[in-house]
This record gives structure tokens, C-alpha cells and sequence, in this order.
């Protein structure tokens, strides 16, 4: 998904899930979407800024279910395709130790001592937060998550139609301690990406994620599209052409050489003083945007936030 500048995705095995039913709000800078989830599998949130030139950095903040983490990441001030990414795989306890993200089966009993079990509204949303604003090394005790305590049952009565929810894996070590930062923020507005996960058929069965066409179809349609009637005659001296092929080769080659003149020129004004300043009055032409802010990018900080 992509709000304004930037975009997020839910990975597992390294590889984005799936996204349904996908909905932006430009105005309130927000997007929410559906994505199939597996028990027992770790997964991790990444999100990039596709700003050509960052003046400013930006803050990420995952909760899962009515967990939220402590620490958050930072994307550095830059230029596109330069430490513009960040990813986020589990919880911190402390600078040296993590736990990772697992979709987990949600635990169901019929006890109606659990009836008033608390943020289960919350259970089955991934959310992620990003705020703009300013670090610096920190020099005071970071909080950190304090350990993860063990979830309790769902009663039935509540718990209906959750499947699954968020657990965490066993605590490890980290390779290289993190250092803690001081993170204020502006008075930017922030932006929010919201993951719904479901198991798969669960997503099916409500008709937001399409099902699968059983392989007997597969099978006929394959046999179908093979059937020699249906492949036209070509000639055992001439090759076929596929017409308009060199069209598309030439329009994707100029493209491609715009890009890089735009990217050299990009490199050339941050190298240079005055010609920064000409390519800020006169920007290289890109994608038009979904968002138009309005608002400025105030540096006067109004929280902390601590980051790993």
C-alpha cells in the first residue's frame, strides 16, 4: 500500500503478502487492507519513503493486536534508493534481545470466567505508525517491552470469528547491541497503514480475498488453449513477429534513459549549492501524488520517542 510518500508491506519468507480489499484515505493520510495469515509463521512490516530528496526524517512505530512496541525505526535524511527503507521483524526487551512476530491460533474456551477479556477489539490489526520529526543519540535508559506476557483464552462467545492472533518467538540475541535514540516529532500529520490479517479461507469465505480455480479447470483450460485449431498457421520460413514489439522496446529504452538523467541531475544538485537551489524552483517531472499537503514541516518538537 502507499500513502503520499510513502509505502508499507506485511512480509513472511522475505516476500510481501498478498493485499485486499485495499482502501486510501488521502485526506486523514491512511490506508487499511486485508492480508492472508498463517499460523506459525514469523513476519516482519517494511516501509520506504519514496521522497526523491529527504529534509527530513521519519519515525516508524508497529502495534500488533493491542501490543504496542516501545522502539520504533528511523529513516534518515537522504536521497531516494539511499537508506530510504526500514524494517521491523519483533519486539525489543532490550538492546541486545528481540522476540519475532508469529501469527498464532487464537486459543478458544467455553470457561464464562473469560467473557470480559480486554483488546480483543484490537486482535488481528497490524498497524503502522509514521511520524516525521528529528533524532539524536540518547543518553538517558530507553523503555523497552518488559517481556511479553502469555495470552489468555478467548471465550467462544467473543471470539467467533478471530483465527488467529499475534505471538511471539522465542527471545534472541541480537548480533550487534542497538544504539538508543532521542526521537522528537513535528507537527506534521501522521501517516497510518493498517494490515487486517485472516487465515486465507477465512478471507475467501468472506468474500474478500477470490479463491482458487480448482486444478480439474486448470486442467481444461490448459487443454483448450492447446488444441491445434485454436493456434493459428505461421509459415516453416518465416518467423513469427509479434507487431509493434521494437514500439515498445524504443518507448521503454527513452524511458528509461529519462530516469537516469533525472537521477543524475538529482546527484549533481546535491553536489552542488547552486544548482540545489534550481532544481528546488524547477523539481524533474515524477509521478503525480494522491496527497496534497498543505501543512508545514514544523521542527518544534511535541513528544519523545524513543527508537532502536
Amino acid at each position: 500500500m502507499r500513502v503520499g510518500d510513502f509505502s508499507a508491506s506485511v512480509l513472511v519468507d522475505g516476500s510481501p503478502l498478498d493485499e485486499f480489499d485495499v482502501v486510501v484515505d488521502e485526506e486523514k493520510l491512511s490506508a487499511t487492507c486485508y492480508v492472508p495469515s498463517e499460523a506459525g509463521k514469523k513476519f516482519s512490516v517494511r516501509w520506504k519513503c519514496w521522497e526523491e530528496i529527504r529534509t527530513m526524517e521519519s519515525g516508524g512505530y508497529i502495534s500488533v493486536d493491542d501490543i504496542t512496541c516501545k522502539t520504533g525505526n528511523v529513516v534518515r535524511t537522504g536521497i531516494l534508493g539511499t537508506s530510504d527503507t526500514k524494517e521491523r521483524s519483533g519486539i525489543s526487551l532490550d538492546r541486545e534481545t528481540t522476540q519475532d512476530f508469529v501469527f498464532s491460533n487464537v486459543k478458544l474456551t467455553d470457561d464464562e470466567a473469560y467473557l470480559r477479556t480486554h483488546g480483543l477489539e484490537k486482535v488481528g490489526e497490524i498497524k503502522l505508525t509514521i511520524k516525521r520529526g528529528i533524532s539524536a543519540l540518547k543518553t538517558v535508559p530507553m523503555l523497552y517491552n518488559n517481556g511479553v506476557k502469555e495470552f489468555e483464552p478467548v471465550n467462544e462467545k467473543l471470539g467467533k470469528t478471530m483465527v488467529h492472533r499475534v505471538g511471539f518467538g522465542k527471545q534472541r540475541k541480537r548480533s550487534i547491541p542497538r544504539e538508543g535514540w532521542h526521537f522528537s516529532a513535528s507537527t506534521d500529520p501522521f501517516i497510518y497503514f493498517i494490515f487486517r490479517y485472516r487465515p486465507l479461507d477465512v478471507l475467501q469465505a468472506q468474500g474478500i480475498a477470490p479463491r482458487a480455480t480448482p486444478a480439474s479447470e486448470r486442467e481444461s483450460s490448459v487443454a483448450v488453449d492447446a488444441a491445434p485449431e485454436d493456434v493459428p498457421e505461421t509459415s516453416n520460413d518465416v518467423p513469427s513477429q509479434q507487431p509493434g514489439l521494437s514500439d515498445i522496446s524504443t518507448r521503454m529504452l527513452d524511458a528509461r534513459i529519462k530516469a537516469l538523467k533525472d537521477e543524475l541531475a538529482q546527484l549533481e544538485a546535491l553536489r552542488n549549492p547552486a544548482i540545489a537551489a534550481k532544481v528546488k524552483e524547477e523539481p524533474a517531472e515524477r509521478p503525480a501524488k494522491r496527497v496534497k499537503r498543505e501543512h508545514g514541516r514544523s521542527a518544534i518538537p511535541i513528544e519523545v520517542i524513543e527508537l532502536d
